[in-house]
């Protein structure tokens, strides 16, 4: 009797399985605990072991070292429902982990920002002690694609210049190279670095030792200085703009300075210099300029004391300028800072203030009023050309859309007929002109033999100045970045304000609201404006 009770071995148990929409039927032993059962689902049904739910299975909680035959109240078959997913069919953990926004460093952010945008924001500059006016002239500097295009093959060991001015244009040029290939605002060390040993105003340093804030003015006529005696050779000279160099090409003009004597006959002193910045007067209280056109012709007027040599003495002259050429990129800076003396009843020390008075300024600027005579004469006979050939458009269009307009001009063509026909009866045949008595056909508009340039400029780059005092404040730049488009495109063109490593976008009426032209010490004030040449509107 034992041997045949071990032949048939332990009893079994039948399971009915409901999974979904599916039913399964397990067989196991008695003996077996509730993790071998498992197992055997697993093997049918492909759900992890560790993510399978049983449920309808009497006796209590459920655990997977319970032998199965010796739960209470099971059955045979005992019916049980599975809750699981198939290993196939449960989600895949992502290749890569996931990370949070706020876990992200700032080249990890822009490096998602420039997968998502077609067009991505520039790089702003670090802040690194009050260099602010540092980075607002290099992004407004930026603006001139002909400057960084030629430092991208610019040579330091084969270059002119001194061994300062190489070393202030290589920190410019690695900048540029690092604002265009970087993943985060960089620091501009080297830059700020350099342009300290080379000019050492820059270097200044305040009671505790920190940096002083600097004119962001002189830090671009500085900047510009050092590439202008770097980015020039002798055998170019003559193909590199009034001063010889890349630089004034692109950013000098001739300037032709007149002083006549107010006190007696003199014969007229002349001279001429290179200029790279034109000034905009703001006037006085009393007469205030409120337009950057009206403040520009007033810097180019002024009077000046100085020896005559007819008069043997100090006398007063008025001096009159006048530009002879145009640059490529023409550069005005606002007379935003002047000299106040100290005032022992105010008690205040005397220093550079700020002028805050609002002047506005309009994104194109002719230069028409700014030049001398004959530059005045190239530009009127290149605009003369421009509308002769506009107006031949416009005439050429009205007759092609005369073509097909038979119809409206039928009644009067027949009424023309009629009238020509009554003289006829009444004075005979109607005599035709001959040749030369017919209009001539109109001869085609002859350019100018000089050159095409109309004198207009459009503007692409700002440096503002927020703050009472050059010596204190806050500088940012402000850079076209797209064109507008539609009806309002003027109003809808978007520019970007740098405020060091922060780049936020804009529309340019949106500067104008934020008080841009001035009169209110608190917000950004126009500074330097920087326009680039309007090219010809038709050709030769």
């Amino acid at each position: 009797q034992e041997f045949l009770t071990v032949l048939e071995g332990p009893p079994a148990m039948k399971f009915i399985v409901k999974w979904a929409k599916e039913t399964l039927e397990v067989e196991t032993d008695a003996t077996e605990t509730v993790e071998s059962l498992k197992a055997q689902i697993y093997s049918l049904t492909g759900v992890p072991v560790d993510k399978m739910k049983i449920l309808g299975m009497p006796g209590g909680p459920l655990k997977d070292t319970d032998v199965l035959g010796e739960r209470k109240g099971m059955k045979d078959p005992q019916k049980i429902t599975l809750v699981g997913t198939a290993e196939e069919k449960q989600l895949q953990e992502p290749a890569e982990k996931t990370v949070f926004e706020e876990d992200l460093t700032e080249a990890q952010k822009r490096q998602l920002l420039n997968q998502k945008m077609a067009d991505p924001l520039p790089l702003g500059l670090v802040n690194v002690g009050n260099t602010c006016y540092m980075a607002s002239c290099v992004q407004a500097l930026r603006a001139a694609k002909e400057l960084k295009q030629a430092l991208t093959t610019w040579d330091s060991d084969t270059s002119a210049g001194s061994e300062p001015d190489r070393a202030v244009t290589a920190g410019y040029k690695s900048l540029m190279h690092n604002l265009d290939t970087s993943g985060e605002p960089p620091q501009p060390f080297r830059l700020w670095a350099v342009l300290q040993a080379r000019f050492p105003q820059f270097a200044q340093r305040g009671p505790q030792g920190a940096p002083m804030q600097q004119d962001a003015e002189e830090c671009f006529r500085a900047l510009l200085q050092s590439m202008h005696e770097c980015l020039k050779t002798e055998e170019e000279a003559s193909d590199r703009g009034p001063g010889g160099s890349l630089v004034d090409k692109l950013f000098g003009f001739k300037m032709k300075t007149q002083d006549k004597l107010l006190e007696g006959e003199e014969a007229i002193e002349s001279k001429e210099s290179i200029q790279r910045v034109l000034m905009c007067h703001l006037g006085t209280q009393t007469d205030p300029v409120g337009h950057l056109h009206n403040g520009v012709q007033l810097s180019l007027k002024e009077h000046v004391e100085k020896n005559s040599s007819t008069l043997g003495r100090n006398a007063q002259y008025e001096r009159t300028m006048a530009m002879d050429s145009l640059p490529e990129y023409l550069v005005i800076q606002f007379a935003r800072f002047g000299y106040k003396q100290a005032s022992d009843s105010a008690g205040t020390e005397a220093g550079r203030v700020k002028v805050t008075r609002r002047v506005t300024f309009s994104k194109t600027l002719d230069c028409y009023d700014f030049v001398t005579e004959d530059l005045r004469e190239q530009l009127k006979a290149y605009r003369d050309y421009e509308m002769e050939i506009k107006d031949e458009e416009f005439k050429k269009m009205q007759e092609n859309a005369g073509v097909d307009d038979t119809k409206e001009k039928d009644g009067g063509e027949q009424k023309k007929q009629r009238t020509e026909e009554e003289k006829k009866d009444a004075q005979g045949d109607v005599p035709m002109p001959d040749a030369e008595s017919s209009a001539a056909p109109a001869e085609k508009a002859k350019p100018p033999t000089g050159p095409m340039e109309s004198g207009k400029y459009a503007l692409v780059s700002i440096v503002a100045h927020k703050g009472r005092s050059a010596s204190g404040g806050h500088y940012v730049a402000l850079a076209k970045w797209r064109d507008g488009e539609g009806k309002k495109k003027d109003e809808e063109e978007e520019w970007l304000m740098f405020d060091d490593e922060h780049v936020v976008e804009y529309k340019y009426q949106e500067l104008e609201h934020l008080g841009i032209a001035g009169g209110r010490p608190d917000t950004q004030i126009a500074y330097l404006l920087m326009y680039k040449k309007i090219p010809p509107a038709v050709s030769k």
